[in-house]
């Protein structure tokens, strides 16, 4: 959900950056048999970085709660029922026979075919309702911030007491998302102090991140967005505080890189291929004996299906109305 006055350049480059990261971790899981770069490492940053920036782009208050909502519907829902549809379409022509049509619909229906998406659409919901009925007042978006981390930890977590399996519409992905959020609408309301002091807060950021990827790796600590996983919710959203924060920070100090721009200013069509395409991309590579294991034979993957995707997005942007 980005209008025009939305499109800052060092915004797109963050979000730029995070798609890239999620299209180099797709190009990872389906070419090699396993993942060379953990998990952990950047994947659960970069999820929490979009939700982050989203939160970030909802301050100043100055839209009407019905313009939001409006949005929210036409450039978040809207994309995901066509999107999704057509991928479903697509897994029943290459997989006639073997796919069930009924659960591939039903998976559309309940949330469930892109989980990222729904979540966006339940999160900023949620967050758009709360701002309106506060009258954009900071200590409910606060209490929305806590109430978010006692909720994901108990209900969302896997491993938490009251966890809910059914995850309609991706909820237990979307009360992390409020907290992301909450912590880039807050962010965005001392933004002007913290930027005064940039390099500062980059290096406090940068070192905070590092000790906290080597806390997680050594004590092999769970940090998973979807499913939500968490072995320490404070350790998990630290992890994504401090990446966002670092990420923000060092786009906006950077000069502009117009391939970050560009992706990230098309990043929802990315989202909804980022997966199908690396995966069509590697079956491609491994039929012609280029097998996985390795950082350049992932890099290839990663360019091919950065190519192919940046195709669709311009296609999709070019010829249609169905995203802005």
């Amino acid at each position: 959900m980005q209008s025009k006055s939305d499109r800052t350049p060092w915004i797109d480059m963050a979000r730029g950056l995070c798609m890239m990261a999620i299209l180099w971790f797709h190009s990872e899981a389906y070419h090699c048999e396993d993942l060379l770069t953990p998990y952990s490492m950047y994947t659960n940053t970069v999820l929490g970085c979009f939700f982050f920036i989203s939160g970030y782009l909802l301050y100043p208050s100055t839209w009407q709660a019905s313009h939001k909502y409006h949005s929210v519907w036409r450039w978040l829902l809207v994309p995901y029922i066509v999107f999704t549809l057509i991928i479903a379409a697509m897994k029943l022509l290459l997989h006639y026979g073997d796919a069930d049509w009924q659960q591939l619909l039903t998976d559309v229906v309940l949330g469930r075919a892109s989980w990222f998406v729904a979540a966006m659409i339940v999160a900023q919901s949620v967050m758009v309702g709360v701002l309106h009925l506060s009258k954009d007042h900071l200590g409910a978006v606060a209490v929305l911030g806590v109430v978010g981390v006692i909720l994901s930890a108990l209900v969302s977590n896997e491993t938490g007491p009251w966890h809910i399996s059914a995850d309609l519409w991706s909820v237990n992905e979307a009360l992390v998302g409020i907290v992301c959020m909450s912590m880039g609408y807050v962010y965005h309301t001392k933004e002007e102090k913290v930027c005064r002091q940039r390099q500062a807060w980059i290096a406090v950021t940068g070192v905070a991140l590092v000790i906290l990827k080597i806390l997680i790796w050594r004590l092999d600590l769970l940090v998973t967005f979807a499913p939500v996983r968490m072995t320490y919710p404070l350790v998990f959203y630290a992890d994504i505080l401090c990446g966002s924060v670092f990420i923000c920070l060092m786009m906006r100090g950077l000069p502009r890189l117009r391939i970050l721009e560009w992706t990230g200013r098309h990043c929802i069509v990315y989202y909804f291929f980022c997966g199908a395409v690396p995966m069509g991309v590697s079956w491609a590579l491994h039929k012609i004996g280029m097998t996985g294991g390795s950082y350049p034979s992932v890099a290839v993957v990663f360019v091919l299906s950065w190519i192919v995707c940046s195709i669709v997005a311009w296609a999709v942007y070019h010829y249609t109305r169905i995203v802005r």
